[in-house]
């Protein structure tokens, strides 16, 4: 049995964080795990520079229901779910993507979850950052005999790709591409189906 494990932001749908930093307009938002790479840094940066705008988990919420999934991404994963199980593994929270799933025919999803204050303000999430949704469950894939292929554009995403059976990295910045040799690279979902055809 063949599962297809992808990251969902820039392979899927737009960054979420990018997304408000232009509706804002408020650059610092902008920075993404392919600028910092420790996430709970990033967070820690994104609850400070939004509380200080006082921008709330209403406010984005309201910015979200605009974004929809990139070109081609619903017929790419309905074609991926044609050929395989299908899985998201994302880094981003429950309640920042439940509403754009539907355009995907909720797939399967693995994310965090949010906290926030009294006052709407972001504080936390869960599970925290030590445990590793994306290779826990490549993990938890492989131990029960899954032929697991992997896609993401991350330095956050390196371990599971490196963990999966095959991994690719779907259109990485120029700083990850510098970085990571040993892992293949596709520019569109044409050139994604066609290795992972050869991996089924």
């Amino acid at each position: 049995m063949n599962i297809i494990c992808l990251d969902l932001e820039s392979i899927l749908i737009p960054e979420i964080w990018e997304e408000v930093a232009e509706e804002t307009n408020i650059k610092e938002l902008e920075l993404t795990t392919r600028d910092i790479e420790d996430y709970d840094e990033l967070m820690a940066h994104r609850y400070q520079v939004l509380k200080e705008n006082d921008i709330d988990i209403e406010y984005i919420k309201e910015v979200i229901q605009n974004i929809h999934p990139l070109e081609g991404a619903p017929e790419f994963v309905k074609w991926a779910r044609q050929k395989a199980q299908v899985a998201i593994l994302t880094d981003s929270f429950y309640e920042f993507i439940n509403p754009i799933m539907k355009e995907f025919n909720k797939p399967m999803v693995f994310a965090r979850t949010l906290h926030w204050n009294e006052k709407g303000y972001l504080n936390g999430y869960t599970p925290p950052k030590n445990i590793d949704i994306k290779l826990t469950a490549i993990k938890t894939f492989n131990k029960i005999n899954l032929n697991t292929i992997a896609v993401g554009d991350s330095f956050n995403d390196l371990t599971m790709l490196r963990q999966a059976n095959k991994g690719y990295l779907y259109k990485p910045s120029q700083d990850v591409k510098q970085n990571v040799k040993d892992i293949e690279k596709k520019q569109n979902y044409e050139e994604l189906k066609q290795a992972i055809k050869k991996e089924l």
